[in-house]
């Protein structure tokens, strides 16, 4: 997928994205998605994994001890999409769902659970 939406070198979309204030980032990846819907099959489920620094990082001062991600879900990523990111040695795991499309969503606890005991 990160390969079907380039559409720029990554470094270009790399500086771009942490420019942009986030409240516009939002606003940035739903028209990029849009953009995207004319060339990307449909789907229902959009996982990625986002490589983060693997040193403490602080904020004013305080450590952050986690990073959980957040993205967004549209008619072309599907109603599910899974952001890993890792960071100081662990992995935070951010799950975004349309509702309307899932609504048992709360299971996917249970699914994340049994996964990761199975691995």
């Amino acid at each position: 997928m990160k390969e079907r939406f380039s559409v720029a070198p990554a470094q270009w979309l790399l500086d771009f994205s942490q420019a942009m204030p986030t409240a516009l980032s939002g606003l940035a990846d739903r028209a990029a998605f849009r953009l995207a819907s004319g060339t990307v099959s449909a789907m229902n489920l959009m996982v990625s994994n986002v490589p983060g620094p693997q040193l403490p990082l602080y904020i004013l001062g305080s450590r952050i001890v986690a990073h959980y991600p957040l993205s967004v879900v549209t008619h072309v990523s599907g109603g599910v999409n899974i952001t890993v990111f890792s960071y100081d040695g662990f992995i935070d795991v951010g799950i975004v769902v349309d509702r309307d499309m899932v609504p048992d969503v709360w299971d996917f606890i249970d699914y994340m659970r049994d996964a990761l005991a199975e691995l």
